[in-house]
């Protein structure tokens, strides 16, 4: 779901062009703030970051998580200032990418139409994953959850991070008895499984698809 932009792959001049270093980030620290000048882009090395947004209510909404071979930032490109929030879950570590005037000016071209493609992605994804949301029941939308943090997390990963009831009661848009209800349920069944860390679950997949089909 993520939109993999190569870093690894690029020549020497690419590199330069982008103006790329790594940023630690902690587990609740903010990548940028909604209203924030935009100047750079950031991709996602590890860890798990979320774009939120605050409503008319001045209530924080989640719009979407992201992870691995994301890049964020599409407001660089509008020259428009920062439209979300971005916050990480976990640790993380992104790249940041400041793109610069390059001296060839069809590389220049090449990679802003290269990094602007992969940063339009997640607000694509997150628009997708809304449409199965609105279709699908309670119980459901826990488990397309579960199935899109899957895809956040290393392929051989032996746990998976697990929001607070309250962040996953705002992004599937049910009430947080109901989030809980559902999660509660899913642990007496053995599908998650508790691990050291109260935030990282296990996850018995083969018991998630067959509860997703009604089984």
């Amino acid at each position: 779901m993520s939109a993999l932009l190569p870093l690894n792959a690029l020549s020497r001049e690419e590199h330069q062009f982008l103006g790329s270093k790594r940023h630690p980030l902690p587990a609740c620290g903010y990548l940028y703030q909604q209203g924030d000048r935009s100047t750079e882009l950031y991709w996602i090395r590890a860890g798990i970051v979320c774009l939120e947004s605050v409503n008319e209510r001045g209530e924080r909404c989640i719009l979407h998580f992201l992870g691995q071979g994301t890049v964020l930032g599409h407001e660089t490109f509008l020259k428009q200032p920062r439209t979300f929030d971005a916050r990480a879950c976990t640790d993380a570590l992104v790249e940041v990418i400041a793109p610069s005037l390059a001296p060839d000016p069809s590389l220049c071209a090449f990679m802003m139409r290269r990094v602007h493609a992969a940063a339009a992605t997640p607000l694509q994804d997150a628009a997708r994953f809304k449409v199965d949301l609105h279709r699908a029941q309670a119980t459901e939308k826990v488990i397309l959850l579960l199935k899109h943090l899957r895809k956040l997390h290393p392929e051989k990963a032996d746990a998976y991070w697990l929001p607070s009831r309250n962040d996953m009661a705002d992004i599937l848009d049910i009430n947080h008895a109901t989030a809980s209800r559902v999660v509660a349920r899913l642990f007496r069944e053995g599908a998650l499984r508790r691990t050291a860390s109260k935030s990282f679950v296990q996850v018995d997949w083969s018991l998630i698809s067959r509860l997703r089909r009604g089984g």
